[in-house]
């Protein structure tokens, strides 16, 4: 899943960064490793229209490195637009699948819903 964001700055968000340099890839359970915090803002894909969110990513540029993966904390979101990309394995064609920006396990904003190509 590729979704192109506009983070202000001081924004909040929190671990997992997803970027080539993290070598991060989400089976099809996704992952809760890094329960919901406080204020903390990140990119979520969920099934079902967004009724779950089982994969989630840090607002973090490309360059980002992922050393904050370690730990559950509020880091500084990357500000500015650009893309973030979150390698979800065993998604099948046609699949629909909702994206949006979480805070708290809540959607906040627009939801998405795209099928698998």
């Amino acid at each position: 899943m590729r979704a192109r964001v506009e983070v202000p700055r001081n924004t909040l968000t929190q671990a997992p960064v997803v970027t080539a340099a993290s070598g991060l890839r989400y089976g099809p359970a996704g992952a809760g490793a890094h329960p919901d915090l406080p204020g903390a803002v990140r990119l979520a894909i969920g099934r079902d229209g967004g009724a779950t969110w089982p994969w989630r990513a840090a607002l973090a540029g490309a360059s980002r490195d992922p050393l904050s993966n370690g730990v559950n904390a509020r880091i500084p979101a990357t500000a500015g637009e650009y893309e973030v990309a979150v390698p979800i394995e065993g998604v099948a064609a046609g699949d629909a699948l909702t994206v949006a920006l979480v805070r708290e396990g809540s959607a906040v904003g627009e939801r998405v819903t795209v099928r698998a190509p």
